[in-house]
């Protein structure tokens, strides 16, 4: 995968703000293109018109609206242009769910970086889920928690490993995220369930084949030891400044749809996370 032309979900809050810091980066080693989208749905005020009320109230607060979606658009050009040239800086705005229609911009770019969610309730006419944005997209989503600092980036890198396809796919999906860094974790918890590697072949190998360097990691899980719980430890003993995972398409319980590993790891997670879904 190349990694030309990188979309950024910016709704001007702390985690789009780290989440365009991100793509910035990204965008000066690949030499891309980055665009913000703006989708928003109806807002609280706009929730709370009633048919009743006097058209000046509601032409009051469409008009607040649209200022503090022009605010927006405004802090994205001026945190983006003290990074790259204007030629390089793309603005989308639209209405609509804000999970399903990031999802259909998606699928025309390379990467769509996603602030991690912060659930303030007068903003949820803007809130976004990366992982429904990966899952309904179909595209590779980078998920960036609103206090990371930007420098530990370019720390190692961990993928982790099931072998099995969504592993797979987000493993090459992220080569152009992997070059250049010193190191690289292929990180698998195992069980009784767990595929064993081809003969002749690892997943380090097929890295180091592309340049990279990467080291294998098997941890062994026993008893009623969870994988997240597992994964959770060893990032805080590494501290990498990237992890990469698989994700599958939520399983059903009782009629109700469960969270996945992916949903549970993007939650607690104080580090971007890469995301690829397989339905």
């Amino acid at each position: 995968m190349t990694l030309k032309n990188i979309l950024v979900a910016y709704n001007g809050n702390e985690s789009s703000d780290a989440a365009l810091a991100t793509a910035l980066l990204l965008q000066s080693r690949h030499d891309a293109h980055v665009t913000g989208l703006l989708v928003h749905g109806p807002s609280a005020m706009t929730r709370n018109l009633k048919p009743w009320m006097p058209p000046d109230v509601v032409d009051t607060v469409s008009e607040l609206e649209e200022r503090s979606y022009d605010g927006i658009r405004e802090r994205f050009y001026q945190l983006a242009s003290q990074h790259t040239d204007a030629e390089r800086i793309h603005w989308l705005q639209t209405g609509g769910e804000t999970d399903r229609t990031v999802s259909h911009y998606a699928q025309y770019f390379d990467l769509t970086v996603v602030g991690r969610l912060e659930a303030l309730q007068e903003d949820l006419h803007l809130q976004l889920h990366p992982e429904q944005i990966a899952l309904y997209s179909g595209r590779p989503v980078l998920a960036v928690p609103r206090k990371f600092s930007i420098n530990r980036f370019n720390n190692s890198a961990l993928i982790a490993w099931d072998g099995k396809s969504a592993a797979a796919r987000a493993m090459f999906e992220a080569l152009p995220l992997l070059h250049g860094r010193q190191t690289v974790t292929i990180l698998t918890i195992a069980d009784e369930n767990t595929p064993p590697p081809p003969d002749g072949v690892t997943p380090s190998l097929a890295l180091q084949r592309h340049g990279i360097e990467a080291k294998d990691v098997l941890l062994v899980r026993e008893g009623r030891t969870s994988v997240e719980s597992l994964l959770a430890r060893f990032v805080t003993e590494q501290q990498p400044g990237l992890l990469i995972m698989g994700a599958y398409q939520r399983r059903k319980t009782l009629g109700r749809q469960a969270p996945s590993l992916a949903d549970n790891v993007l939650a607690g997670s104080r580090i971007p996370v890469f995301i690829s879904y397989r339905r």
